[in-house]
């Protein structure tokens, strides 16, 4: 992805000092920079080779050198331009601030000034400082200008994930003893909210307020279980590991001014050591049961309840097995479902699970000098059968952890993917990262570089995930949840480590390229949030206007007091980011622009799937029309005229900007 610097600044620098004057790019994410090419008037070498000084403390220091690049020459040339391209292999800037430079040996001064000046072109100049300099480190004089243009990834590879911490507002609860989480929408507000087993973190927009549970002091709960029953309420249970305790029940209560926790059923019910639990949606009574693991000195029993509609748990089957078992995993086979369960000494336990019962099936032991890191089950093969994928955890000294898959009714062939065995992976999760409903899987990795691998169903390769510096994945396990917090389209974690709770969101701008024409979908209403509140807006009763409409309901609100606003249609909810209030206080874009007969939601997406896309499009009249494709910050990044004969127009883009950019490795749709 090719980003270009942009301004009509001149900044000018001191000869003979390092110290550049004015203030430098401060990096808000790592950058993958793959090379630098300058434009070059006025000046000659013989060879050259690129610098990157990193700040610290307010003293450039070199991050970088490249090797000296032999027969670049920088001709004399005062019309016309001149581009020369460095490689720079791909290298991570870590640094928080950063300027580039070119040190040029035996540089020839075609002209007599003392002063710099450089000249930015493009996109963001004042993000980065540049300078040309002498082999001995003073500045060279009397350069002219010249261009810089930055070819870097926002991550290595195609990967689309970094992450810093969301705010929480009270952190009341983060100092007390969470042990497990679950991420719910439990006020209805099409927000995602995270619940433990010490109270409730409630969404307010990528802040989170703290909600204690009702009437509880007690630090003794082990584990907390969310349900969403046929009667459509949300019931939060937490198990309780003291004798002197009872497991109980909570329900939200919650409207436009308040949310609370409230106690409907206490219950005794005792367990030792909760190791893992799992839901189940009943098929013929449509209720929900739940699966229990506790551990007892050496052994460990299974748990199976039914939440019944009074709030009460029933024990419908209960199986003692002679291992300590660690987690569980289900996976949907009819009208059963197949259960298997990992023991802490590296066996893998079969059961079949259904409403009433709980049967042993068959047990795997895996190879003595391994223990069981993480488990997952997916089709990983496509014939239709779930494979069971295991990473393992070495117990020699100077070995290396591997993933093994287990492939289920079929034999494993050399065409099918494989996982390497010299990647450290700690714990694996599945999800649908590319919307093409297959999900994917995210191995977590145990290693200081703190990457981790995505497997995609639809390449069947892997690609690497890297994450801001400080972002440990040693420390997010089995406790680790992967969704969307922020409804922003970019996954985000939540994680438990030693007993607080660290929430991450996803910077990532890979993922920012996008176009959204939501009309053939009516548009349902306009989400519009201030001060962490939902103020909800409708559309004309012609449905055609996404932003703007004498309908809408008025919001009483100005410009600078709206946090966000989304637009609502049955496929989804979408981020409105230019957004403003017009003179009327009604949510309006800049343009107006009419969405309505769009038919496809098109969306770029850094990935070798395609590379580029095709758009129907259905007039009403013979208009010419104007294609416009914003990216995710509201900039028009690519448009063009297209005639219209009154029918369905076609349109193919190829995926680069009015520059000739690529904006994306590649598009889906």
């Amino acid at each position: 992805m090719q980003h270009y610097l942009d301004s009509s600044s001149t900044y000018f620098f001191n000869e003979k000092n390092l110290d550049l004057q004015g203030e430098r790019f401060t990096l808000e994410q790592p950058i993958i920079l793959n090379s630098v090419t300058f434009k070059v008037l006025g000046a000659k070498g013989e060879t050259g080779e690129v610098i990157l000084f990193g700040n610290e403390g307010g003293n450039p220091l070199p991050i970088y050198e490249s090797k000296l690049v032999d027969g670049i020459k920088f001709e004399k040339s005062y019309n016309g331009i001149q581009w020369i391209t460095i490689d720079l292999d791909g290298i991570i800037i870590n640094e928080t601030q950063i300027f580039v430079c070119v040190k040029l040996d035996e540089s020839e001064i075609i002209t007599s000034r003392t002063e710099i000046a450089a000249e930015c072109y493009s996109s963001n100049c004042s993000d980065f400082r540049y300078q040309v300099i002498k082999k001995e480190g003073e500045w060279v004089s009397g350069i002219g200008s010249f261009l810089i243009k930055l070819d870097y990834n926002i991550l290595s590879g195609n990967d689309d994930f970094l992450f810093s911490e969301f705010d929480i507002k009270d952190e009341s609860l983060l100092n007390q003893k969470i042990k497990s989480v679950g991420v719910f929408d439990l006020n209805k507000d099409n927000m995602l909210d995270i619940v433990t087993n010490r109270g409730v973190f409630l969404n307010k927009i990528n802040l989170f307020e703290t909600v204690s549970f009702k009437n509880d002091s007690s630090n003794n709960f082990t584990s907390v279980v969310y349900f969403n029953t046929d009667l459509d309420k949300h019931i939060i249970l937490n198990l309780s590991l003291d004798s002197l305790e009872r497991t109980k029940v909570y329900e939200p209560i919650f409207d436009d001014n308040r949310f609370e926790l409230e106690l409907k059923k206490e219950q005794k019910l005792l367990f030792n050591d909760i190791s893992s639990y799992s839901l189940f949606q009943n098929v013929s009574t449509n209720e929900q049961s739940l699966l229990v693991i506790d551990n007892h000195f050496g052994k460990s029993i299974l748990f199976l309840y039914d939440l019944r509609q009074n709030f009460s748990l029933e024990l419908k089957d209960s199986v003692i097995v002679d291992y300590q078992l660690n987690t569980l995993n289900l996976v949907e086979v009819g009208l059963d479902k197949q259960l298997l369960v990992t023991a802490k000494t590296g066996e893998i336990l079969y059961f079949t699970v259904n409403e009433k019962s709980i049967k042993f099936e068959k047990i795997v032991s895996l190879e003595p000098e391994y223990l069981l890191g993480g488990i997952n089950v997916i089709d990983i093969d496509n014939d239709n059968y779930k494979d069971t994928i295991l990473t393992l955890q070495n117990l020699q000294p100077n070995f290396k952890n591997k993933t093994n898959i287990m492939y289920e009714r079929r034999e494993m062939r050399s065409s099918h993917p494989k996982i390497k065995y010299d990647d450290e992976f700690v714990d694996i999760k599945q999800l649908d990262l590319d919307n093409d409903s297959k999900n994917d899987l995210i191995l977590f990795t145990n290693c200081d570089c703190r990457k981790s691998k995505i497997f995609s169903k639809s390449t069947n390769d892997f690609t690497d995930v890297s994450y801001k510096a400080g972002f440990d994945l040693r420390s997010l396990g089995p406790s680790a949840v992967v969704t969307d917090f922020n409804d922003d389209g970019k996954l985000d974690f939540v994680s438990l480590l030693q007993g607080s709770i660290k929430i991450y969101n996803n910077e990532s701008t890979s993922l920012g390229n996008s176009v959204a024409f939501l009309s053939d979908s009516k548009i349902k209403q306009i989400e519009i949030y201030s001060n962490g509140e939902k103020r909800i807006s409708y559309p004309n009763s012609n449905n055609n206007y996404l932003f703007q409409s004498p309908n809408y309901v008025h919001t009483g609100l100005g410009s600078n007091q709206i946090d966000s606003a989304f637009a609502v249609n049955d496929k989804g909810r979408y981020r409105v980011k230019n957004f403003k209030l017009n003179h009327n206080n009604f949510l309006s874009d800049d343009n107006s622009i009419e969405y309505s007969k769009i038919q496809e939601q098109v969306s770029t997406y850094p990935n070798p799937f395609k590379d580029n896309v095709n758009f129907n499009i259905v007039t009403e009249n013979t208009d010419e029309i104007s294609l416009i494709i914003y990216n995710m910050e509201g900039n028009i990044v690519f448009e063009t005229k297209i005639s219209n004969n009154g029918s369905n127009q076609n349109y193919n883009w190829n995926g680069f900007d009015t520059y000739g950019v690529a904006i994306a490795n590649g598009v889906y749709n």
